[in-house]
C-alpha cells in the first residue's frame, strides 16, 4: 500500500508540472487556464470514464497544499484517490 502511494504522489507531481508547463509554453496565447489544464487533465479523466462509466476525476486539489486527486462516483462527490477501490487505483495509476 505505501508503494502505491508513493506512486500516485509522483504521478500527480507530474500532472502538475505538466499543467503549469502548459501554461507558460501555451501557443495560443488566447487559451484560458481551464482550456490547458483540460488538455491535460481531460485525457485522463475521459480514459477512466471508458473502464468505469460511473467514475468522474473532478479535480487534483490545490497543489500548494495537500495536492490529491479527486473523484466523483455516483451520489459520492469529491472524495480523494484514497477511497478509490483496489481495481480503481491499479487502473487509474495504469492510465496516469
Amino acid at each position: 500500500m505505501i508503494d502505491d502511494n508513493k506512486l500516485v504522489a509522483l504521478n500527480y507531481r507530474v500532472v502538475v508540472s505538466q499543467t503549469i508547463s502548459g501554461l507558460f509554453a501555451e501557443t495560443d496565447p488566447t487559451a484560458t487556464v481551464f482550456e490547458v489544464r483540460e488538455r491535460l487533465i481531460g485525457t485522463v479523466r475521459d480514459s477512466v470514464k471508458s473502464i468505469f462509466p460511473d467514475l468522474t476525476l473532478t479535480g487534483i486539489g490545490s497543489p500548494l497544499e495537500n495536492g490529491n486527486f479527486y473523484f466523483t462516483k455516483g451520489v459520492s462527490e469529491n472524495f480523494p484517490y484514497s477511497n478509490l477501490s483496489g481495481g480503481e487505483k491499479a487502473v487509474f495509476d495504469l492510465l496516469l
